[in-house]
């Protein structure tokens, strides 16, 4: 009798051990890339230079400018290799009564060499090494009228810019 109770015990045993457990644990890793934070820094305005009512309009070539021009310049830092998003907004100059109208020409390069620099889409990768990213702005204005004010007509031109 003590033999078939051993017996019944350990199978009752052995069966237990076949049961589906009631609770259980995993582990999983949990990270986070931490991305070298965006600057951007603006180095001087676009200056389509001087011109006179009646001519149209005038081009500022952002890679090349002409005589008496100057290109917007903006410097770019983040994490090297990485690509960001580049866009923008821009208001066409005016004065009391009249309006001249902007239209961009935007230009960009990972090192800091203007006559270099190329158009873009909408993204652009930075240097690989530094993390750096170079535009330059220029563009064309219109409706330089004969009847045209004189003066200084100013703008505003905003680069943006995301991972």
């Amino acid at each position: 009798m003590k033999n078939s109770m051993l017996v019944a015990a350990m199978v009752l045993g052995l069966a237990g051990s076949s049961f589906a457990q009631m609770s259980g644990s995993q582990l999983i890793n949990v990270d986070v890339s931490i991305l070298k934070a965006l600057t951007i820094t603006a180095y001087g305005n676009a200056s389509f230079g001087s011109t006179y009512a009646g001519v149209g309009s005038i081009t500022l070539t952002p890679a090349t400018p002409g005589s008496g021009q100057t290109a917007g310049k903006f410097a770019v830092n983040g994490e090297p290799g990485r690509t960001i998003t580049v866009s923008y907004l821009y208001a066409s100059p005016s004065v009391t009564g009249a309006t001249v109208v902007y239209t961009p020409s935007i230009v960009g390069l990972n090192t800091n060499t203007q006559a270099s620099a190329t158009t873009f889409g909408s993204s652009v990768s930075l240097d690989a090494t530094t993390g750096d990213y170079y535009f330059w702005v220029g563009g064309t204005m219109t409706g330089i009228s004969a009847s045209a004010q004189s003066g200084t007509y100013n703008g505003t031109f905003t680069l943006q810019i995301a991972y």
